[in-house]
């Protein structure tokens, strides 16, 4: 999207720390999106902004890291990718290799204090459990000096946890999970009966040992509805958990174990902007830092390892009937397809960086129409929440950070399409905006907004006066709500989809869901431009080939089936006219950027699903937005080559900060 392609420079502070955003698919937790909802639509107060200290230490090319883990000595930093591998970088030859038959099937490392391993889960045969895993290598040359072994047969949590070694290798800590109870477990590296440090009902995640052996810090949630997740540290050798504080996600203690850091606000595998907090090893705040994604500290005293992957993105429109796939502007690394003007002639796309976005207006030739400086879109757990284009065509609504940059998405932005200015419509203070419609007749933007124990419904004309429609409805970890017409809504929980009045009030249950089946219910629908069906994804139980699209009109009537057969994975239906338009992955049992995801489309009145983007040579489909005529779609294709940079950020200056002076 931008005029030219820019290369790799040398960066800015926020250049280094902004990441791209996660796609939310059926393959990632909606705990994710629940944990940063909660804790992040809460106001907050934080210590001073940190001055850290930012260096690359090292690039590496064609894989995008997924989490980063430092050997002892600073010299390899170890990392899996889309082909579930562990990966070596050497930062001093600038080169990478792989460890044989490692497969973890997650994206968390850890190398021990000593060098001597790489600790990862690894999910059993024929199991959703992950296990932790010990991967023997030898530290002077990153290469492996054996098989891979189990370490335990207590189940650990598959993306964020890894055992955790203590400072001479003889243990290592992990969380556990089972039945109602979370639990932190130690057990001997060469594997053996665990000892228990903390069990208790509720959910455990992230034990990770201090560098002196002193303490264990792990987080955890107690049963109840909005219970905020807690950090804890219990010593090593055993006894009471103390609670330090809460927090989004814990990264881990520092090298010289005096300081901890946790995520406020944000997520490490989302797309939320992140708050970082540093603290002291008893979980005072010292200071934080933004806009950071990071998961772990080096092996510096005081320096987190952060990764910033670059991929490069390009748009692409095809025609829902079929054909020739056209490009659209630049390759980079932001653009994004956004909305459709109603008239289906023009097509509203994001460009530039992070740092300095570019909104353009292109027809679907490619040609620009307008350039707009504005405000850049609210990014929360890895959704935009696409602008919604007004009925008569002269405005464009969407979310934005508060006017103070704290709050993630309170805000309702207006652009003027005729002019191309931009303009606050309203900040609605202490809430977060999920959802957001404008009224058939142009005059006013709905919005569905959050706070951590209630959701509601707004109404802001174009003066910027709000109406509030509905309070009091449920939590944003219970139901997603969509707004469906200028009086209808539609309720998403776990158990059941329903059809609710904008004021709050339920009219009638749509389809009732299997709870665990449809716990990312959210991403499996597809509404209907104007509001009145449903379709509904499910796969035939124990088939990776049949799967079936439900299509239900919302206010009743008789609901028809299309099944069909597509390998493997299918996901995220749109209307597209008379076709329905999804997500599918043919090339293998899981997506990734072996197995791309690609576009198929599947008429409403049944038959096999055609391949929309098998001729388009990019890695994956992503940010997918279908014109209102029905006949065009917009997407983002993820290209290859990717790299990943990585970054040391020293943070250390927050231990010797003087706090503020008290006004």
């Amino acid at each position: 999207m931008r005029y030219v392609l820019e290369r790799w420079r040398s960066p800015s502070t926020l250049d280094l720390f902004t990441e791209p955003p996660m796609r939310l698919t059926a393959r990632t937790p909606w705990l994710i999106v629940a944990l940063a909802t909660t804790a992040s639509a809460q106001s907050a107060t934080y210590p001073r902004d940190i001055a850290a200290v930012v260096s690359e230490a090292g690039r590496i090319d064609g894989k995008s890291a997924w989490s980063l883990t430092e050997s002892p000595d600073g010299r390899f930093d170890a990392f899996t990718s889309f082909d579930d591998t562990i990966h070596v970088y050497d930062r001093r030859s600038r080169k990478t290799h792989s460890l044989p038959q490692s497969i973890p099937h997650s994206a968390e490392l850890n190398w021990s204090r000593r060098g001597g391993m790489i600790s990862f889960a690894r999910v059993d045969d024929g199991s959703r459990e992950a296990f932790p895993w010990i991967m023997p290598v030898d530290p002077a040359t990153g290469l492996s000096t054996g098989p891979a072994r189990q370490l335990s047969m207590r189940p650990t949590n598959r993306f964020d946890d890894v055992p955790s070694f203590s400072p001479d290798d003889r243990f290592a800590a992990f969380a556990s999970n089972s039945a109602d109870s979370g639990y932190v477990l130690v057990v001997s590296s060469n594997g053996g009966r665990e000892r228990t440090l903390y069990a208790a009902p509720g959910h455990t995640n992230r034990a990770m040992i201090s560098a002196d052996g002193k303490w264990v810090y792990f987080t955890a949630t107690k049963p109840g509805p909005a219970v905020p997740q807690l950090m804890y540290r219990v010593a090593f050798a055993g006894g009471t958990a103390q609670a330090l504080g809460p927090a989004v996600f814990f990264i881990g203690s520092s090298a010289d174990s005096k300081q901890i850091a946790w995520y406020a606000e944000g997520h490490p595998r989302s797309g939320a902007a992140p708050t970082i907090v540093i603290g002291d090893a008893e979980g005072k705040p010292l200071g934080v830092i933004r806009d950071v994604t990071t998961k772990g500290w080096g092996t510096k005293p005081g320096v987190l390892l952060v990764k910033k992957v670059d991929y490069p993105v390009g748009i692409r429109v095809v025609p829902t009937a079929g054909g020739a796939v056209a490009k659209l502007a630049a390759v980079g690394l932001n653009e994004t397809p956004l909305a459709w003007s109603p008239d289906s002639k023009l097509l509203l796309a994001k460009g530039g960086t992070e740092v300095t976005p570019r909104w353009l207006i292109l027809r679907s030739n490619g040609d620009t129409v307008r350039q707009i400086d504005a405000t850049p879109l609210a990014r929360i757990a890895g959704d935009y929440l696409k602008p919604v284009w007004s009925p008569d065509a002269r405005f464009i609504a969407y979310r934005a950070r508060s006017a103070d940059g704290r709050a993630i998405g309170p805000r309702v932005m207006l652009i003027d399409v005729a002019t191309g200015r931009a303009r606050a419509l309203a900040e609605l203070q202490g809430w977060r905006i999920s959802d957001l419609r404008w009224r058939s007749d142009s005059k006013a933007v709905m919005a569905v907004h959050a706070k951590a124990d209630s959701q509601a419904v707004s109404e802001i004309d174009l003066s910027g006066a709000v109406k509030r429609l509905a309070n009091g409805l449920a939590a944003p970890p219970r139901a997603r709500f969509f707004l469906a017409t200028d009086s209808t809504i539609l309720s998403v929980a776990l158990d059941s989809i329903s059809l609710m009045t904008s004021r709050g009030v339920h009219i009638r249950l749509i389809k009732a869901v299997h709870r665990r089946r449809m716990s990312f219910v959210e991403n499996d629908i597809g509404l209907s431009r104007d509001g009145q069906t449903i379709a509904i994804m499910s796969d035939a139980p124990a088939s990776e080939t049949k799967h079936a699209i439900e299509i239900i009109p919302v206010n009743g009537g008789a609901a028809r089936a299309i099944n069909y057969e597509l390998a493997y994975s299918t996901q995220t239906p749109y209307f597209a006219g008379d076709a329905i338009v999804f997500l599918g992955n043919v090339n293998g049992p899981h997506a990734n950027i072996a197995n791309p995801t690609d576009l198929f489309a599947v008429s409403s009145s049944g038959g096999a699903p055609r391949n929309l983007t098998s001729t388009d040579s990019m890695s994956d489909v992503d940010e997918v937005v279908v014109s209102p005529d029905g006949r065009l779609i917009a997407y983002q294709a993820e290209l290859s080559p990717k790299s990943t940079h990585i970054i040391d950020v020293d943070v250390s200056s927050a231990a010797r900060a003087k706090p503020k002076a008290k006004p």
